[in-house]
């Protein structure tokens, strides 16, 4: 009878944890939305032999180059607060890198 108890609550507790990541992140993409931190722009692709980039170009004159950090969570909208100030003066290219997995297992 502990065995089953042990069990039941163990599947609780996932249960109960998997509820809360989901709220957490309902909530930040919530958050995310209301400050129009998501979908500014619309991406581009370029097809490569270790993957797709997704790219955004915005702007006119000498290019630049943003990349955002090597994190699996990161992204190019890590540039979206300085892209728009940049592309008065330049062109700004911002890039999402290939699936960091996906390059190490083809290197």
């Amino acid at each position: 009878m502990k065995k089953y108890l042990k069990i039941l609550t163990a599947m609780v507790i996932s249960s109960s944890t998997l509820i809360g990541v989901s709220l957490i992140n309902k909530i930040t993409s919530m958050h995310a939305i209301s400050k129009n931190l998501l979908g500014r722009e619309e991406t581009k692709e370029f097809e490569w032999r270790f993957g797709t980039i997704k790219y955004r170009k915005k702007g006119h004159g000498n290019p630049i180059l943003l990349v955002h950090s090597p994190d699996v969570a990161s992204s190019s909208e890590e540039w979206f607060k300085i892209t728009d100030i940049l592309a008065e003066s330049h062109t700004v290219y911002s890039i999402d890198l290939p699936d960091v997995d996906y390059l190490r297992n083809r290197l």
